[in-house]
């Protein structure tokens, strides 16, 4: 496959998403399962910052060890940066549901990591599990009253 073919590829993958911003290494295994390619991950970032229909935004290293990796991705969560599509820019409702449905995410996996968490699990650990979903749950209350107030602006 040539790079306009593969670039071709990704803008018609990126617009049949439900996310409007996906991780780059998501993409990258639907245009390896689309097509036979050797492309690397790492060549398609690079070529997808060059053209004007993308943007690629740099995206920080989680929490998880690289050796998760690849669980992680069969939960959904990928490393890396995220490439959206310049002509799929979010409006402010798709950025407020975008947002809340991540957090909704992140609190039932600390939920469910809790429940499945070792009997020899150090005490200092599972209060900072206790407490990473505390905070989650004081971030969804300031984002419900932040989307209240905002959605009261707009009336």
């Amino acid at each position: 496959m040539t790079n306009e073919e593969i670039l071709n590829l990704a803008n018609l993958l990126l617009e049949e998403e439900d996310d409007f911003l996906v991780p780059v290494y998501k993409l990258h295994e639907l245009i390896l399962q689309e097509k036979a390619t050797e492309l690397q991950a790492d060549e398609l970032v690079k070529m997808l910052k060059t053209d004007e229909r993308f943007k690629v935004y740099d995206g920080a290293d989680n929490a998880w060890p690289p050796e998760e990796d690849e669980e992680m991705k069969a939960l959904g969560y990928y490393r890396g940066p995220r490439v959206m599509l310049e002509s799929r820019a979010p409006t402010k409702e798709e950025m407020m549901q975008a947002m809340r449905e991540k957090m909704e995410r992140s609190l039932i996996a600390l939920k469910q990591a809790y429940q499945v968490k070792p009997d020899d699990l150090s005490d200092e650990t599972e209060e900072e599990l206790l407490a990473a979903m505390q905070k989650m749950k004081e971030l969804e209350s300031a984002f419900e009253k932040i989307e209240k107030e905002t959605g009261e602006d707009q009336q």
